[in-house]
């Protein structure tokens, strides 16, 4: 489900671009110091643009520079937010976790599920990670909550409505975990409700996205909770319906943007 929030570089300029790859190698960098070489894989382009919205309410910067794993002779190096790198690396460890929980509920075989539940327990057990947990307890459990209430209404098939709130509430809260590193918290209501509506967004293009491959496998989508028509109508209708509600959500992600903009013009956020 993440993946979605990507650059249209043909569009950025060439020092803009070479800001947006530092700030992908940085995440990168930091998530194989902090966790092992194998959990970059874990890096993704929306996790990025978190840590680009983070860092552009940050006052506090730090020079980190190193090289690419994958390309020794490739350096990077960029002034950015420590706190902001360091919590947005930690909170795609625990997004990670709750990819492979959900993949062990949603495996139909025996080995399947006993393959992830061993995976979960042994990152789990990371002491990094652990010690971030603990020292972020309020935000991991109310995080839990919020994935624990969103899966229940998956799997009873609450409202079309209520699902995109509850997926928009839950991808709220990754930024407004990070309001304690800061006291000037009012700049992040516009990001608050930026990152709600993207929320939104996500789940419901996700949805369109696998809305075939769900209805063949006879898995859950979103789209379903629409209950517009029968068969063939059905599906046409709840696809029409759905692009529209998918146009209306960017136009308040793009009445967030206008708010962020005026405070925090940053040319990376605006192209995103």
């Amino acid at each position: 489900m993440y993946g979605y929030i990507k650059p249209e570089k043909s569009e950025l300029k060439g020092r803009d671009i070479a800001r947006y790859t530092s700030y992908y190698c940085v995440l990168c960098h930091v998530l194989g110091k902090r966790f092992g070489g194998l959990y970059r894989l874990m890096l993704s382009n929306d996790m990025t643009f978190l840590l680009i919205c983070l860092d552009s309410v940050s006052t506090e910067k730090t020079k980190i520079e190193g090289r690419c794993p994958g390309n020794i002779f490739r350096k990077f190096a960029t002034s950015l937010s420590v706190d902001a790198v360091d919590y947005v690396a930690s909170l795609t460890y625990y997004l990670a976790l709750q990819k492979i929980y959900d993949n062990s509920l949603d495996d139909s075989t025996t080995i399947g599920k006993f393959i992830y539940k061993l995976c979960f327990y042994i990152l789990h057990k990371n002491r990094k990670y652990r010690r971030w947990e603990r020292g972020n307890s309020a935000l991991v459990e109310k995080l839990n909550a919020q994935f624990l209430e969103f899966r229940k209404g998956e799997r009873e098939t609450f409202s079309f409505d209520y699902l995109t709130h509850l997926f928009g509430t839950i991808v709220e809260t990754f930024i407004s975990g990070f309001e304690k590193y800061f006291d000037f918290r009012e700049a992040f209501l516009p990001y608050k409700h930026l990152y709600y509506n993207l929320g939104k967004w996500i789940y419901l293009i996700d949805a369109l996205n696998d809305f075939e491959k769900d209805r063949r496998k006879g898995e859950f989508n979103l789209l379903q909770t629409l209950r517009i028509g029968k068969g063939a109508q059905r599906d046409e209708e709840c696809i029409r319906k759905s692009k529209i509600i998918l146009f209306l959500i960017q136009r308040k992600i793009a009445e967030s943007y206008v708010e962020i903009s005026t405070v925090h013009p940053d040319p990376i956020v605006e192209n995103l």
